[in-house]
């Protein structure tokens, strides 16, 4: 029996195989500044590269699987990228179109524990020295460059264990997603990434007691991208002078506010050059969010197209009662509401879900151009 398309050139295995090395070099790429700062040569710019080759061998070899849909939204982010000069989301959605036909759980076990051993291996340099911890308010970053990257870091590793596991979470496996994260927050305080974490067990909790293919439940999760953007675009333009809430969010309403208001740097249709952090504000001012910095930096077009198609994609896992693929979105789209990871496929593998909203929308059109 082939284990191969007459289509395709690679066996699956070898696909796979592939988007296990491209998952590899991103996770290369993220600790690029964290433990190879001292390399001599461009160990980004090599990284960067060898991934978008491998995405373009697996979206060649995959060519039949894909529909127009696929490609008319490449087009799309080509001419947002010749217009802005901001390749970043033409580069994750050809990394996410190399990935989509991939087993993700199979090569999710490589990428984990490539950033087990990168994490531990930052942890031993500073428990030695070598990276020493810098603490901001009392809070450590373990050796990373603040405490949130340390967190962040280690949050990579959970939600990728959680939708690995998921489907066959035993005592043990919940026992290691509910300690790990409070050991690490009793170095670093961050509380975003604690209070997201709480929320996704809240989830696991939740989805292990019902089926979400049932009608409330698949509108009820698929709004969760709409309602997170509503509450961000609230803060921002309602409660950005408001003093208790920005004590609590780190002045993030306050910053938000400042870029999507900027008299000559403010929000538009296409989004900005990648360094438009430099050209509005100097010093640069921060701008914590994954739904604020892509309506910013990708302009209104953008933002609107990756949100209806990761509430598409959810309602149609949801049809399909996938529970870990759910969870994995709703998980990262939570921690993106404090932290801007929403377009960094190294942390946000769940931009994944973009190519397969576009597959599952030429489905039923299909099915009811056939009915």
């Amino acid at each position: 029996m082939k284990s191969y398309d007459d289509s395709e050139f690679l066996s699956i295995s070898s696909a796979n195989m592939i988007g296990a090395i491209l998952l590899f070099f991103l996770v290369v790429k993220y600790y690029r500044n964290i433990l190879f700062h001292s390399v001599g040569f461009p160990l980004t710019t090599i990284s960067t590269q060898i991934t978008i080759i491998l995405s373009i061998i697996l979206i060649i070899n995959d060519l039949k699987k894909y529909n127009i849909f696929h490609f008319i939204l490449l087009v799309l982010f080509f001419i947002q990228f010749k217009i802005t000069n901001n390749n970043t989301i033409i580069y994750i959605y050809t990394l996410a179109l190399g990935l989509y036909n991939r087993d993700l759980k199979k090569i999710l076990k490589l990428y984990i524990v490539t950033n087990i051993i990168f994490f531990l291996s930052c942890l031993i340099l500073n428990l030695l020295g070598i990276k020493p911890s810098g603490y901001i308010h009392g809070r450590n970053n373990l050796g990373f460059s603040n405490p949130n990257a340390a967190y962040m870091a280690f949050f990579i590793i959970w939600a990728s264990y959680l939708y690995v596991k998921f489907d066959k979470m035993d005592k043990k496996g919940f026992i290691i997603i509910l300690i790990s994260p409070l050991i690490i927050y009793a170095e670093t305080r961050t509380q975003t990434g604690l209070i997201t974490v709480f929320i996704c067990i809240a989830f696991v909790l939740k989805f292990r007691r019902i089926n979400i293919n049932k009608k409330i439940y698949k509108y009820l999760f698929s709004i969760y991208p709409i309602l997170l953007t509503m509450a961000s675009l609230i803060l921002t333009f309602a409660f950005n002078n408001h003093y208790w809430i920005n004590e609590y969010l780190s002045h993030r309403p306050y910053y938000w506010n400042k870029y999507l208001t900027h008299p000559i740097y403010g929000l538009n249709l296409m989004g900005y050059e990648q360094n438009i952090r430099k050209l509005a504000f100097y010093p640069k001012i921060p701008l914590d969010s994954g739904y604020i910095w892509t309506l910013y930096s990708g302009g209104i077009l953008v933002f609107l197209i990756i949100i209806l198609l990761y509430m598409y994609a959810i309602y149609r896992l949801c049809c399909k009662n996938k529970k870990a693929e759910v969870l994995l979105i709703l998980s990262i789209l939570t921690y993106s509401f404090a932290e801007s990871i929403l377009l960094n496929i190294t942390i946000n593998l769940s931009f994944i879900c973009i190519p397969y909203a576009i597959g599952e929308i030429s489905n039923r059109i299909k099915i009811f151009k056939y009915k």
